[in-house]
């Protein structure tokens, strides 16, 4: 399994390092707050979305394959099935 680690920088926002075959990738991601609100997410912590998110995303493509910087309201353009299995995830 890949080493996730990721770390608050602010508000809606989290700097993530995952290990995979040795190497060290590193992304920023965005939580636009009304996305979390929508969601029914509100109450949860960013890195907790955030980690659940490269879960989710490393379960579909390697890390080299993600985005160096991106907002959690793209990654549904590439899997439509995404925000229905964060829910689930978070507060299933």
């Amino acid at each position: 399994m890949d080493n996730i680690t990721v770390s608050p920088l602010g508000p809606g926002r989290a700097a993530v390092q995952v290990t995979e075959d040795s190497r060290l990738l590193t992304y920023l991601v965005a939580v636009p707050s009304e996305v979390a609100d929508q969601l029914g997410l509100g109450d949860v912590e960013t890195v907790d979305i955030v980690r659940e998110t490269f879960h989710f995303l490393l379960e579909r493509e390697p890390a080299t394959s993600i985005m160096k910087q991106f907002s959690l309201d793209v990654v549904p353009t590439f899997f439509p099935e995404f925000y229905e299995e964060l829910v689930a995830r978070l507060k299933g």
